[in-house]
């Protein structure tokens, strides 16, 4: 946004919590000014702030970005009383659009199909809201009315589950959004998210810059978005985007919108699901397309001027593919991860790479917002070329210091359904055993690692006590050796790095294949390179912590750890550790209760959602060390178990 307004010459004012204080956009910006404290209700989600710092700036405009407020219709009722354009949609359009129970009616009555269930705001009785379960049938969602982002949404499989999936919901809602009411609809088992980017002016025109497929999910939330969509006709595109633009008509829209859509993969219907009154945050792949620049769009829509383009100007070029890579550890069910980004490699971007990201190296990955960390877009003549681009792209994307998506990303593209175009919202689901894998170096790898590592530390002059010291020690005859316990996937690793009288190395592993691996290496500015097996090599080593680094090649990647005994380690085993920062909402046990493998024992409040902890193992409650509304750090024991 702020890269579009330079563009146009339009100085910028950012506002931040106290996380965001040496953020990327507070230094991009013209000017910037603090709003609060971290947790967005004390910042970003205070309107009457954000309006006072357009006073004092003396801005004309505010850009809602996302999130936050940007859906906000009371902070858009404050933006007109106080004579700032908010760039965004009428009250009208964002009230009635973002109630999901609402905007159904309205779709209903402009002809546009919609997905069967209950929208009764009006009673939100747990009696009649299981009895409109049982008429859906089962499976179903429950969706907060007012929700987003996959938060106060839970799909339910059979009626026995239904009560403690709903209590979940509105939990999650009244969190996130200030309201716990929801609707129920059908769960359509095999389907394909497919979404129409809109645009509306003040003059009452409205177009659709054709689809999106963002079928690929996890916690109903995207990661993998391309456009067009694979598979679908030009007559087929012309029929769901007219719905699109109706829905648009229908509300009187103004500015960037998108219309989503349900489509059932196994009839071809398609239903409206829900509208987004925002720009999303996968529009560069329509960008990529269309060659449009949609924050330009946003900016001439709010200063009054007619759609740059009417609907037969715009046509498509190319295919583009968006990957969102996130801090978070899929091995642990796309776990969220907090820490500082110690390492940050990213491609080039040019006419088919683009990088947007809000982060830089050794910037933090906070518990209070989002944990994403770039968009990754790529274009290509045809989708195969995209899906090229993008394997290379996700190759020279080097993260350390926390856990990311990036490797599963990668795995997900390559996937035969994937390439195929063969993908529904249960892609991860249907193909979890290819795409769940538990990471593992190849032994040319941990070769690689000993032998940079090696090199990197003797270059150091570290004290006599490291174990890498006795590498340079002096033999009267024969070759220097140093043993090193490395810690591969929690497990153990010992191997002997030999340097070899002609200058090669050979690294041998004690596994009972006596496994060895010669090379040649030298050391870089970044880590090693040299020759293994005939093939040359390059390596990037990263030194994150104490115990921890992380070896980069063109082929492979990995976090080596060297073990350290920390006390305290035996008792965490022992119970239930806080998976990362957050705040404590709810215990459901108590001390002296037996629990098996399994049960719920609390929920934890991080980034926005909630995370069920559950215990690993069978036994006795012994004691429970926090309570609601306790704010605890990452690692640390929540409930013992014995």
């Amino acid at each position: 946004m702020i890269r579009t307004c330079r563009e146009l010459g339009v100085r910028t004012v950012a506002v931040y919590s106290d996380a965001d204080a040496n953020s990327m956009h507070v230094q991009m910006a013209d000017e910037a000014y603090r709003i609060g404290t971290a947790p967005a209700a004390e910042s970003y989600l205070l309107g009457d702030v954000v309006l006072d710092v357009a006073r004092r700036s003396g801005a004309q405009a505010i850009h809602p970005g996302y999130g936050f407020l940007s859906e906000n219709a009371d902070f858009c009722q404050k933006c007109i009383d106080a004579g700032v354009e908010f760039i965004g949609p009428p009250i009208y359009a964002i009230t009635s659009m973002g109630s999901k129970s609402a905007s159904k009616a309205i779709m209903i009555a402009a002809n546009v199909p919609v997905v069967p269930g209950y929208y009764g705001d009006d009673d939100q009785s747990l009696d009649r809201l299981k009895t409109e379960a049982d008429r859906i049938g089962y499976p179903l969602m429950i969706k907060a009315v007012l929700g987003g982002g996959g938060k106060g949404m839970r799909t339910v499989m059979n009626a026995a589950e239904f009560e403690q999936k709903l209590e979940q919901a509105k939990g999650e809602a009244m969190a996130s959004f200030a309201d716990d009411v929801v609707l129920l609809e059908r769960y359509i088992q095999r389907s394909r998210h497919i979404e129409f980017q809109v645009f509306g002016d003040k003059h009452g025109n409205a177009v659709h810059l054709f689809e999106r497929d963002c079928s690929v999910q996890r916690r109903n939330q995207k990661i993998l978005e391309e456009a067009p969509g694979p598979g679908l006709t030009a007559e087929f595109r012309e029929k769901m985007g007219q719905s699109a633009v109706d829905a648009a008509l229908a509300v009187g829209y103004v500015g960037a919108g998108t219309v989503e859509f349900i489509l059932d993969a196994d009839t071809g219907e398609y239903f409206f699901m829900e509208m987004n009154t925002r720009l999303q945050v996968e529009h560069p792949v329509t960008e990529m397309i269309t060659q449009q620049d949609l924050v330009q769009w946003q900016l001439h829509v709010a200063a009054g001027h007619q759609l740059p383009l009417q609907q037969a100007d715009l046509s498509i070029n190319g295919h583009a593919i968006e990957a969102r890579i996130y801090a978070e550890s899929t091995q642990k069910g796309f776990l969220p991860s907090t820490g500082t980004l110690w390492h940050l490699n990213t491609p080039l971007s040019g006419d088919r790479v683009r990088v947007e990201t809000g982060v830089r190296q050794n910037d933090e990955v906070s518990v209070f917002y989002d944990p994403m960390i770039a968009k990754l877009v790529v274009w290509g003549e045809d989708r195969t070329n995209a899906l090229s681009n993008m394997q290379s792209a996700l190759d020279e994307f080097r993260v350390a210091g926390l856990d990311t998506n990036v490797d599963f990303l990668k795995r997900s593209v390559v996937h035969s359904a994937f390439k195929a175009g063969e993908v529904t919202t249960a892609f991860i689901a249907e193909n979890e055993s290819d795409l769940m894998v538990t990471p593992k170096p190849s032994l040319e790898l941990v070769a690689i690692a000993a032998v940079g590592k090696a090199l990197q530390e003797t270059s150091s002059h570290k004290p006599s006590d490291s174990i890498w010291q006795n590498f340079t020690g002096f033999r009267m005859n024969g070759s220097l050796k140093t043993k090193i316990a490395l810690e591969v996937d929690e497990e153990p690793l010992h191997v002997e790095v030999e340097h070899l009288r002609n200058g090669d190395y050979t690294v041998n592993f004690e596994t009972d294949s006596k496994y060895s691996v010669t090379l040649q290496a030298k050391q870089t500015a970044n880590g090693i390179s040299g020759k293994m097996n005939g093939k040359k090599f390059s390596a990037s080593l990263v030194e994150h912590s104490k115990s921890k680094y992380s070896v980069f090649t063109d082929d492979d990647r990995y976090e080596f750890t060297l073990p350290i005994m920390e006390f305290g380690t035996a008792v965490k085993k022992a119970g239930a550790i806080s998976p990362m920062p957050g705040k404590v909402i709810e215990f459901f046990v108590s001390c002296g209760q037996n629990v098996n493998s399994g049960d719920l024992l609390c929920l934890l409040e991080a980034m926005k959602m909630r995370h069920e902890i559950r215990s690993g193992k069978d036994g006795v409650v012994e004691e429970i060390f926090y309570e609601p509304g306790d704010f605890v750090e990452s690692d640390q024991l929540l409930v013992m178990i014995n």
